[in-house]
């Protein structure tokens, strides 16, 4: 399996390609400059692996939530390669593969993943991942508002909380949903390596789409 991925949907450009167990990453935080810096990581990329896209077996990409401009950049680019080479693409939620990370980090199944959506808002969402696939379930859909419309299920516990929405709304959260593992460090933006790890999984099982089906997450109206 030869599955490519991107995430840009915050600050962190991050493309990933997954080659038969093997992982390559390209990665740099680069604020609002995805345009000008995806390419030339990809080309890097590729000539560090000796593949051409038309070698690729699928691509998946970070769908959102997320700055709009850089989840339809990763999207753009997902569907332009599958387009020219024939491949299947999947949408992975972003959160989603935060939650991988996160799993993969603090070794806590149940994770909550929150990224800055601005306006006093966050994305959110509740996942359980398999310790043994790992591959990430949905608890709750994932959903924007503010810190207090956070719910977590009690008889799920303990729970890991990461990502830039806890970051951005620290105080409000921690009042409310405390005690919680609490791990921004390593874990404050989604990865295109849980991407690549999440959207192989289901091109494996023939769960990947045309391009046109394959639709970025909003959750709110783009502006």
């Amino acid at each position: 399996m030869k599955c490519l991925a991107f995430d840009t949907s915050g600050e962190l450009c991050s493309i990933a390609l997954l080659v038969d167990g093997e992982i390559l990453v390209r990665e740099e935080v680069v604020g609002n400059r995805h345009t000008e810096r995806l390419l030339p990581l990809l080309a890097e990329l590729c000539a560090e692996a000796g593949l051409t896209s038309s070698q690729l077996d699928g691509v998946a990409f970070g769908a959102g939530p997320g700055a709009f401009t850089g989840v339809r950049i990763a999207a753009s680019a997902a569907h332009g390669i599958a387009l020219a080479h024939d491949l299947p693409v999947v949408a992975v939620s972003s959160l989603a593969a935060l939650a991988l990370g996160g799993w993969r980090h603090t070794r806590i199944p149940r994770q909550l993943a929150t990224l800055d959506a601005r306006r006093g808002e966050l994305y959110w969402g509740l996942y359980r991942v398999d310790p043994i696939t790992e591959l990430v379930h949905e608890v709750s859909a994932d959903k924007v508002g503010a810190p207090d419309t956070i719910k977590i299920p009690p008889e799920f516990d303990p729970w890991a909380a990461l990502g830039r929405g806890w970051e951005a709304h620290a105080a409000a959260l921690t009042s409310r949903l405390s005690p919680l593992a609490v791990d921004i460090g390593q874990c404050r933006f989604p990865h295109a390596t849980e991407v690549a790890h999440l959207g192989a999984a289901k091109l494996l099982t023939g769960h990947g789409t045309a391009p046109e089906m394959a639709l970025p997450i909003y959750l709110r109206a783009p502006v």
